[in-house]
């Protein structure tokens, strides 16, 4: 796969150069990185993502680390966007694993799952801040958090939707 970037700043992924009237060209949005665009032909090929082709240069998904944390919420964004509901919940359910949330980011997943209408991910986060509430509310993150989600992580009766 080759990858350069365009003037406009998104991204061109081909399977290599050619003059062939039949390659077709996938334009990517300039948020998307190179891990993310990776998995994401991936997932368009084989129908599952693993962050691994076979090259020693893909990123592994597991152990889960902050980096394919990230390249995953990028991708969640991405299904979201591209409207790609199965690889939108693979996403979501990486993203829940309790190896990934933590005190420290579970508020950013919030977030994120709000901004991509990830449902199964946002329920997941909403349990684990609540849970971990009394950590949760001393973080930097609690007071950046948008009041509409403060409220729906402190008042437990509240409707995840």
């Amino acid at each position: 796969m080759s990858d350069e970037e365009l003037d406009d700043g998104e991204l061109d992924c081909a399977a290599a150069p050619s003059n062939d009237a039949s390659v077709r060209t996938l334009r990517l949005p300039p948020w998307v990185g190179y891990d993310a665009a990776r998995m994401y032909v991936q997932y368009l090929y084989v129908g599952r993502i693993s962050g691994r082709r076979g090259g020693d240069d893909a990123m592994p998904l597991y152990p889960p680390s902050a980096e394919s944390a990230q390249a995953v919420c990028t991708l969640l964004r991405l299904a979201d966007s591209f409207l790609q509901p199965h690889l939108k919940e693979l996403c979501e359910l990486y993203l829940s694993a309790d190896d990934i949330v933590g005190v420290y980011n579970v508020l950013d997943l919030l977030t994120h799952a709000v901004e991509c209408r990830a449902e199964q991910l946002k329920v997941v986060c909403l349990h684990k801040a609540r849970q971990m509430h009394a950590v949760v509310s001393r973080t930097e993150s609690w007071t950046e958090l948008a009041p509409e989600l403060r409220e729906l992580v402190t008042n437990i009766h509240a409707d995840a939707r």
